[in-house]
């Protein structure tokens, strides 16, 4: 059986697209243009021997691999993916360094309070600092980079800090040969 319309591979190629054509899959006729900037970086004959090479299940994300880093070197020559990711690594430094600014102003605002109020109404700020790291990892595992996502979607989910007002009662635990409850 033939395929009606060539992929984008084979149409550079000129050349009918077999069925078991290795390229059709992922280089379909609607992405000739992605596949055009891949070409140019890789080379009709090595994007064949990486999808070759790969398991059927990878040839996929090895394709998808493929186009990203065709489309990064059309827009940046020089450094491809390698500038995106320079650029990324420069966002969460300077990210951070805000994201320590912040907790710098907060907990001396927090100390302030503390300050302000008698002794019966004390903030635990070690509490509160182990509260903010646990929010801030949180945040950070979130913070998951796709680069197969367009530009303004976000993959994570918001994230709630803990709060400590709803916190579970600590109950007796039973041992097992009949002695008293003990603490958890």
């Amino acid at each position: 059986m033939m395929i009606t319309k060539p992929c984008a591979a084979c149409r550079y190629k000129r050349k009918k697209c077999t069925e078991n054509c290795i390229t059709a899959p992922y280089f379909p006729v609607g992405r000739t243009a992605e596949y055009e900037k891949a070409r140019k970086v890789f080379g009709v004959t090595n994007i064949e021997k990486m999808l070759f090479r790969v398991s059927p299940d990878d040839r996929r994300a090895t394709a998808d691999s493929i186009i990203m880093e065709g489309n990064a070197r059309h827009d940046d020559p020089v450094l491809g993916l390698s500038g995106i990711i320079l650029d990324l690594k420069s966002q969460v430094h300077s990210l951070k360094i805000e994201r320590e600014a912040l907790q710098q102003e907060y907990l001396a605002s927090l100390l302030e309070i503390e300050r302000e109020r008698p002794l019966e109404a004390t903030v635990n700020v070690p509490q509160i600092i182990k509260d903010v790291d646990m929010v801030d990892q949180k945040v950070i595992l979130e913070m998951s980079i796709d680069l197969n996502k367009p530009a303004g979607t976000s993959g994570g989910q918001s994230v709630k800090a803990p709060d400590h007002e709803e916190e579970e009662e600590r109950k007796p635990v039973v041992s097992g040969k009949g002695k008293e409850p003990m603490e958890k």
